[in-house]
C-alpha cells in the first residue's frame, strides 16, 4: 500500500463519522450524511440546491421523452 493510501486508510479509521473525498489533489471532508454540491459553475450548483428544495413530482420524471440509457450487455 503507498504511503498516500496508508495515510487515508488511517484517516478514514480514525475520523469514520466524517467523509473524505479528493478531487484532483485536494482532500475534501464533510461530516458524514452531509450533502456535498459540486460543479463547473455556481449555476450547476445552484440548481442542484433547487432541484433538493423543490425535488420533481413522480409524474413530471415519467413524462421525460428522453429516457435513461439503456446498459449494454
Amino acid at each position: 500500500m503507498a504511503a498516500d493510501g496508508l495515510t487515508t486508510a488511517i484517516f478514514r479509521a480514525l475520523y469514520r463519522d466524517y467523509r473524505l473525498l479528493t478531487i484532483g489533489g485536494t482532500h475534501v471532508v464533510v461530516p458524514a450524511n452531509t450533502v456535498l454540491l459540486t460543479g463547473d459553475s455556481l449555476g450547476a450548483i445552484a440548481r442542484q440546491i433547487s432541484e433538493l428544495e423543490s425535488p420533481p413530482e413522480l409524474t413530471e420524471l415519467l413524462l421525460w421523452d428522453d429516457p435513461l440509457p439503456q446498459r449494454q450487455k
